[in-house]
């Protein structure tokens, strides 16, 4: 595993990590991708889509952009 900018990472440092996550956030986040999502799949979105209208979906994107690695 990478350490970054830094280089390799030793083994034995490798296996102390701990992550604190705070899961009503995380609840939160899936909540809200779920309702994109499900508004992605809806005609309205297609129907706007087609009407040359900006969606939210798109503002998104325009925002963040696309991440490569994900779509594959």
């Amino acid at each position: 595993m990478s350490g970054g900018f830094g280089g390799e990472v030793p083994k034995e440092e490798d296996d102390k990590l701990e992550l604190n996550v705070n899961m009503t956030e995380v609840d939160k986040l899936i909540k809200k991708y779920k309702r994109i999502n499900k508004f992605r799949k809806s005609a309205f979105y297609e129907v706007n889509r087609l009407d040359g209208k900006q969606t939210y979906v798109e503002k998104l994107i325009n925002d963040y952009g696309i991440d490569e690695d994900a779509i594959n």
